[in-house]
């Protein structure tokens, strides 16, 4: 489309050389974006020099377009604003859209979601008024490209599937391959692997582009991310691989970022951590030196964990407190969710419980706000509906009024009718209200049990046991009652992890959490704080009836299966009792750690009992 309408404006310039270099640095575009950059500024500097405003709306589309594909979202705007005013000008109404969309995807970048959905809805209507199908389609794909980011792929697939359908009668592969990626993506997101798979390669073989292209490159990557979600890992590599290929040769740096932030995922996950940091930190050199904010702020967190892993406790320290001090912790509420979930991963790996629990409160904290943030916008866009609709209403009355005396009786009637649609409004409105309240109450609920609850083992996580034990302490301190707890870790876990995978040891902390639960009483709480440690709590509990607990627990592990059948699970117990001089619940789980900590000192799958009278250790 874009074309045509150079070539209509170039020919009215007797300048149609000017045509052949469009299209030239078009097709650049997805081969070189680094060249077709090159080549727009030249063509921009051109038109100024010959003062050929229509010629410069084309060159500052195409470095516009240049700088989306580079990922330089830092410039773009000036572009932007002044092709947008140049064709307001010459009242070109498809640069003015084109211009909106391009504008749009630079919103999207810089997490501005709300004022990129405006802006494509005010395309929209502006496409509509002008019967550009075209136009209207590819709006189409970018509002449910937008849709699936805010996790609405539901309301994202009608849109995207009416633009594919338009665009195959028309033979626009392009666009085409385009709605097939939109598609692998939602699959994809709702882990539907060999069916995202499928449609990633359905594009390829649909895209015309040259075999080392942009377009090439993202496909090529997107496939590879699939294999890896899949688990697997060899198909994974090779196809990203290939992707930062592509991206060097096309000297797309932002690609070879892309590429290499996922490599370092799979070198993780084949537990090689060393050179999945080294890779990573290579990623977060060209995402900073493009001030790409959002790929940035994610490289660090992954970093964080990866360097927890390994137990660089410094490291990530100062990352985190680097990524808290950022104006996108400041000002963004997701970033803040996600660096606090790191910080609370910081502190649990290293056993800080009180602070682990002083992090998830602030996140809970955070989380509130974010719901009432909603809530808040939903009901200030509905006020805002409401009174341009009744604004609407009294313009209508007031023209009516200025009419005849004939019509007095027409007008009453229509001030019923408006009365009454405003009141059928404000029930409608009154009826959003209460479903936005039900609807809050019942997310709240999820959240709570979600936040209370390990996803992995379905018992209580680290947050939740902290509470219950805090509660019964308090309780036993109260009146005065027995309190016992057992810390409890399952011996050579990380063994287990790489001999066999870590799905077998997803497979044994479940089933683990499983017998466990089949083992204790139903007042008895059991709860995971850590990867492979778990927390047990008798109230009202005495050593002798815990000892027949953990004898029925040792023998029901017998029922958990490895791959090698003599390799069975083990567990390590540390068991101490409420004592009269404890001033709180950490100085329980102190000793429970200590005990627990002489039980594989003592040679693991044991328990050591760190008591008021004695220390009994039993084998």
């Amino acid at each position: 489309m874009w074309l045509t309408i150079t070539g209509n404006v170039l020919a009215s310039e007797n300048n149609n050389e000017f045509a052949t270099e469009v299209a030239e640095i078009k097709l650049l575009l997805k081969e070189q974006p680094e060249v077709a950059k090159n080549k727009s500024i030249s063509l921009l500097e051109r038109s100024k020099q010959q003062d050929n405003e229509l010629l410069e709306i084309e060159a500052l589309y195409l470095l516009g377009s240049t700088l989306r594909v580079i990922g330089d979202f830092e410039n773009i705007e000036i572009y932007i604003e002044r092709g947008k005013a140049l064709a307001k000008q010459y009242n070109i109404k498809e640069k003015l859209i084109e211009f909106a969309i391009l504008e749009s995807d630079t919103l999207l970048q810089k997490s501005n979601m709300s004022q990129a959905q405006r802006i494509l809805e005010d395309a929209l209507l502006f496409a509509e008024q002008i019967d550009n199908d075209k136009l209207v389609n590819e709006i189409y794909i970018k509002q449910g490209y937008l849709l699936f980011i805010n996790k609405q792929s539901e309301l994202a697939l009608p849109l995207i599937s009416k633009a594919y359908n338009y665009f195959e009668k028309v033979n626009d592969n392009s666009n085409m391959v385009f709605s097939l990626n939109l598609f692998a993506m939602i699959y994809q997101a709702n882990q539907q692997w060999e069916k995202s798979i499928e449609y990633y390669l359905k594009a390829i073989d649909y895209s015309q582009s040259p075999e080392k292209s942009y377009e090439m490159s993202v496909l090529n990557l997107n496939i590879g991310i699939a294999y890896f979600k899949a688990g697997d890992l060899t198909q994974a590599k090779e196809y990203i691989k290939k992707s930062e290929n592509i991206s060097h040769a096309i000297e797309d740096k932002l690609g070879v970022a892309y590429a290499l932030n996922s490599l370092s995922d799979i070198e993780e996950e084949l537990g090689k951590l060393h050179s999945a940091i080294r890779i990573k930190e290579k990623a977060l050199v060209i995402y900073q030196e493009f001030n790409s904010v959002n790929s940035v702020f994610y490289v660090n967190l992954a970093l964080i964990r990866q360097k927890i892993k390994i137990d660089d406790f410094d490291s990530a320290e100062a990352l985190i407190e680097q990524l808290k001090t950022s104006k996108e912790f400041a000002e963004n509420d997701l970033f803040k969710l996600d660096t606090l979930d790191a910080e609370n991963f910081f502190f649990e790996k290293q056993s800080k419980y009180e602070q682990a629990y002083a992090v998830l409160i602030k996140k809970q904290e955070v989380e509130k706000n974010v719901e009432q943030k909603e809530n808040v916008s939903s009901l200030n866009e509905m006020q805002v509906k409401f009174d341009s609709l009744l604004k609407e209403q009294e313009n209508k009355l007031l023209k009516q009024e200025n009419e005849s005396a004939k019509a007095q009786l027409a007008i009453q009637e229509q001030r019923l009718v408006n009365q009454i649609l405003i009141g059928v409004i404000l029930v409608l409105i009154i009826s959003i209200i209460l479903f936005l309240y039900a609807r809050s109450h019942k997310t709240r609920i999820m959240l709570t049990k979600m936040a209370l609850t390990d996803s992995l083992t379905n018992v209580a996580n680290h947050r939740a046991t902290i509470l219950n034990l805090d509660e019964e302490f308090s309780r036993a301190r109260r009146y005065n009652s027995p309190l016992l707890i057992a810390l409890v870790d399952l011996d050579f876990f990380k063994k287990i992890n790489d001999l066999y995978g870590h799905d077998i040891g997803d497979k044994v902390l479940i089933e683990f959490a499983s017998v466990a639960q089949t083992s204790i009483r139903d007042v008895d709480y059991i709860g995971r704080i850590g990867g492979e440690e778990f927390l047990f709590i008798f109230p009202q509990t005495d050593i002798a009836y815990l000892e027949s607990i953990i004898h029925r627990l040792r023998e029901n592990l017998k029922q958990i299966n490895l791959p090698d059948e003599d390799h069975k699970v083990t567990v390590s117990i540390g068991i101490t009792e409420i004592k009269t001089t404890d001033e709180n619940y950490s100085e329980m789980l102190k000793r429970a750690d200590n005990a627990l900590y002489q039980a594989k000192s003592q040679g693991r799958d044991r328990s050591v009992q760190l008591l008021n009278t004695q220390r009994v250790f039993a084998p």
